[in-house]
């Protein structure tokens, strides 16, 4: 749903009329309304659990040297990585990490040859040691800000137009928008705000899809081996 659309809607229960425009509008109620929008959204990407929406998979060809390409060309919108995700795709083998500066420092000192690389963080810098081969495929998950996806297709941190649209269901934005507006205005706010948090618990407790979990330690991982169906056996005379 379009931000315009939200704001619509957002408008209709607020008793103001609905706006026609909003980026290009002088209007000062309209660009208070934009900025409440992008606080929500702040809200829900940073300060709240992470959607499923916000999971995002880098993938890059390598440089062979330590410092790759920035963060924010890899990964944008990067807020963390997911633990255990990185992986040299051309070689099969896991990059480890991250390594302290302490960690990095010692393995520094200390002219290897491996196989295996390491990663360490530094400002918006990913690097890797020892360097991987040129064009080699790099993969890991993260987890990004962006919330907001624009006509172009391409996710951002904050609204910039009319038509982009937010990505959770578009009832979170409008409660908050509610919640966030009143208080702003100095107005009685605390209903606005229950019915906001009940949102966000209900949405975000059924945001994703639970595994199975099992009582006898069993494992309901794949392994070589016979397998054998539960189901749809075929009969054979012999």
């Amino acid at each position: 749903m379009t931000l315009l659309n939200i704001v619509k809607e957002f408008f209709r229960r607020t008793g103001i009329r609905e706006p026609q425009i909003l980026f290009s509008s002088k209007d000062l109620q309209l660009i208070q309304v934009i900025g409440l929008a992008n606080e929500v959204v702040e809200d829900l990407s940073l300060t709240r659990k992470q959607w499923t929406a916000q999971e995002r998979e880098a993938s890059f060809l390598a440089l062979a040297t330590e410092v790759q390409r920035p963060l924010t060309e890899i990964a944008p919108g990067f807020l963390w990585m997911v633990d255990e995700s990185f992986f040299n795709r051309t070689t099969k083998l896991k990059i480890e990490g991250p390594m302290s500066a302490s960690q990095w420092q010692a393995a520094k000192s200390v002219t290897y040859a491996s196989a295996y690389s390491q990663f360490r963080f530094v400002g918006n810098e990913l690097r890797l040691y020892p360097a991987p081969a040129i064009n080699d495929v790099l993969a890991f998950e993260y987890r990004s800000n962006y919330l907001i996806r624009g006509a172009d297709n391409t996710y951002k941190q904050y609204f910039s137009a009319d038509d982009d649209e937010f990505v959770l269901d578009p009832s979170l934005l409008i409660a908050g928008l509610r919640a966030f507006w009143k208080k702003d205005k100095g107005l009685p706010s605390e209903a606005e705000y229950r019915s906001y948090e009940r949102l966000v618990q209900n949405f975000s407790a059924h945001d994703k899809a639970n595994t199975e979990l099992s009582m006898n330690g069993s494992c309901q991982d794949r392994r070589p081996g016979i397998f054998i169906p539960d189901s749809d056996y075929t009969l054979q005379v012999m």
